[in-house]
């Protein structure tokens, strides 16, 4: 598949214009087409993003937090080895602002703040991490969300939309859904595949 036709299709998938604004009449009605196409969209997800372009992400991260450069170059070269770098990326803007070192009140860590009272044991087991504090660690954390985002994608049959409702804990959080999905569609209109 070539990038013009991924492209097309990622958009009819989001229900997008050419252009690729968004209109707000269309996120309204997201939720809803997800329902339908998020199997689609997670097969299409991973067959775009095979052909990131770590440089863009980089630049994108650098100018979506107050990380230095070198935080931001690690994050992106660690999200490239993931199955959706521009998925896991939106995720962790949400999540963390990019912080390697967030820390929630609920004990969630790092950039993808995972939750060791949930997970600790689990990513022990699949030797993801040694120890609680390597949820610190810029690669542990993003290969630990990257696991836990896979999953749950798995146990919602390739629902993108019921995994990140499963992965933040809530399930009234349609405005969290949306905005992981509104900066990925963002993300991938900026022409960060190759």
């Amino acid at each position: 598949m070539n990038k013009a036709t991924a492209v097309s299709i990622l958009s009819l998938v989001l229900g997008m214009g050419i252009s690729g604004t968004i209109c707000s009449t269309k996120v309204k009605s997201l939720n809803s087409r997800l329902k339908h196409k998020d199997k689609e969209l997670a097969l299409l997800t991973r067959e775009v993003e095979k052909k990131i372009d770590k440089v863009s992400l980089t630049q994108w991260i650098y100018s979506n937090s107050k990380i230095p450069l070198s935080y931001c170059k690690e994050i992106s070269q660690a999200l490239s080895s993931c199955n959706h770098p521009l998925l896991l990326a939106s995720l962790i803007r949400r999540e963390s602002s990019f912080n390697p070192t967030a820390r929630s009140k609920s004990g969630a860590l790092g950039l993808g703040q995972v939750m060791p009272k949930v997970w600790l044991k689990e990513l022990k087991e699949k030797k993801i991490v040694n120890e609680k504090r390597d949820l610190l660690g810029i690669k542990e954390n993003i290969k630990a969300t990257s696991y836990i985002f896979e999953k749950l994608l798995q146990q919602k049959k390739g629902n993108v939309s019921k995994a990140l409702l499963a992965y933040v804990g809530s399930q009234g959080r349609s405005d969290y859904v949306r905005d992981i999905l509104t900066t990925y569609a963002q993300m991938k209109f900026n022409k960060m595949i190759k």
